[in-house]
């Protein structure tokens, strides 16, 4: 649980830190004609992540979680790849991917390991 929340901690520096340099416009991806449904599979995205958290055991390494959010962070950045290029959001969304498939693979790799 632990390596979740340093995980969750380095991914929300991350971004913040990113965000600050690498955009360059303020629109969001929910002004566009797709925000309204970018928004809803992100909430069930969320909901499935959160309930991933209570029903796995504590022992075992969260594979579900690190995939969820290994998804969610490739979604949004498709979605501003795709609606918002002007902003340069996506190369942020791309860098919290690749934080996330980092950590995925070492989680995997130290549970195989242990």
């Amino acid at each position: 649980m632990n390596a979740i929340a340093v995980f969750v901690i380095i991914l929300c520096v991350l971004q913040f830190a990113l965000d600050k340099v690498i955009l360059t416009s303020d629109r969001k991806i929910s002004d566009t004609e797709v925000g309204k449904v970018y928004n809803w599979i992100l909430i069930i995205l969320v909901i499935l992540l959160i309930a991933s958290i209570f029903l796995t055991p504590m022992d075992e390494p969260n594979l579900i979680f690190d995939l969820l959010i290994t998804f969610i962070c490739a979604y949004r950045a498709f979605m501003e790849w795709k609606y918002n290029k002007e902003s340069k959001g996506y190369i942020v969304q791309l860098a919290s991917l690749i934080v996330s498939i980092l950590f995925t693979i070492i989680v995997f790799s130290c549970w195989l390991i242990y």
